[in-house]
């Protein structure tokens, strides 16, 4: 049978109606289960709906909004970037709605940082990165709970997350190069150290770095010359202490020296740098000058074993009977 034209209209009515009447019944149902605060059950009407309506993309929308309410990110996520991709009217809201979340779930972070709560902290710029993984902030505050939380290969991955959408976050970096040096990258720490070096020259905390990773990497040359600048600029004992540690495996023993002595000038340890002078002067039998050492050892911890064994080879080299005794004795009451 043949529809005439007056019945195809009617009928094109008909069903145009029925959609109509179909969609605010969809709506209504999602609006009355979101005011009872049922947010699964607003979720679920809009699966169903998405099921035989695809393309509709305020569904999309709200669902992403459902997701997001219910701390679903990734769902979330993936639903706002259907929506844009179907009608770009909509970008806008989606933008807002992930900048709200995002900043919502960074704030508490933050706060949660304050509290000493770093679990939730971490859980909370986690969720932040999902919201907006292009926002490289959120990135590098997960990186820095998780080192906290000693997660070393957690924390790396979202630094470099972080370094990937923003080159210049030197706050990353520092943590990246510390992180490559904990866990013994020595090639990676150098690498990272020399980008800082690169936009901060003169940076001791990546001058240090560097030194010590060639050091422990066996480049002899590249580690000479770092721990070189390094000492031009730093007061730190323990530095001083390294490069006197490196300078003695290369067997340049009056540099060792020295640097050891800068050490102690610095505040570093007396007892450990003047040991480490002392088996120098052992070495090369300069008994005379262990016997100053030891002492001197012995004025800062008398009943330093050690310091007593090295004086007591120091006197029976320079043929001292009686201060060998009395050396002798002292050692013998320790040894008790």
């Amino acid at each position: 049978m043949r529809l005439t034209k007056p019945c195809l209209v009617i009928l094109l009515v008909f069903v145009f109606e029925l959609c109509m009447s179909c969609a605010p019944a969809v709506w209504q149902k999602v609006d009355l289960a979101k005011r009872q605060g049922k947010l699964e059950d607003a979720a679920t009407a809009l699966e169903l709906h998405l099921k035989q309506n695809p393309k509709d993309a305020r569904a999309h929308y709200q669902l992403g909004e459902m997701y997001a309410q219910q701390g679903q990110w990734r769902l979330a996520d993936r639903q706002f970037r259907t929506c844009d991709s179907l009608d770009d009217r909509w970008q806008r809201e989606t933008s807002a709605a992930r900048d709200f979340y995002w900043t919502e779930n960074v704030n508490r972070g933050l706060a949660h940082l304050d509290s000493d709560q770093i679990l939730q902290a971490t859980t909370n710029f986690e969720n932040a990165t999902y919201i907006q993984t292009e926002r490289s902030v959120a990135h590098r505050l997960l990186g820095e709970t998780q080192f906290a939380m000693n997660d070393m290969a957690a924390a790396r991955r979202a630094f470099e997350a972080a370094l990937q959408l923003d080159e210049d976050d030197e706050r990353a970096r520092r943590y990246l190069m510390t992180i490559c040096f904990q866990t013994a990258d020595y090639q990676c720490a150098v690498t990272t150290a020399g980008h800082l070096q690169s936009v901060f020259p003169g940076d001791e905390e990546a001058l240090r770095t560097i030194a010590y990773s060639h050091d422990r990497l066996g480049a002899e040359t590249d580690a000479a010359q770092a721990y070189q600048e390094l000492c031009a600029v730093s007061q730190t004992a323990a530095d001083f202490q390294a490069f006197a540690a490196f300078r003695f495996k290369q067997g340049a023993f009056e540099d060792a020296v020295r640097l050891s002595r800068e050490a102690i000038d610095r505040g570093g340890s007396k007892v450990d740098n003047l040991r480490a002078i002392a088996q120098i002067q052992l070495m090369h039998q300069d008994f005379e000058a262990l016997r100053k050492t030891a002492r001197a050892i012995l004025e800062e911890d008398p009943s330093n074993l050690a310091a007593l064994q090295l004086l007591q080879v120091s006197e029976a080299a320079l043929m001292n009977p009686e201060e060998l005794e009395a050396v002798s004795a002292r050692i013998r009451q320790l040894e008790k």
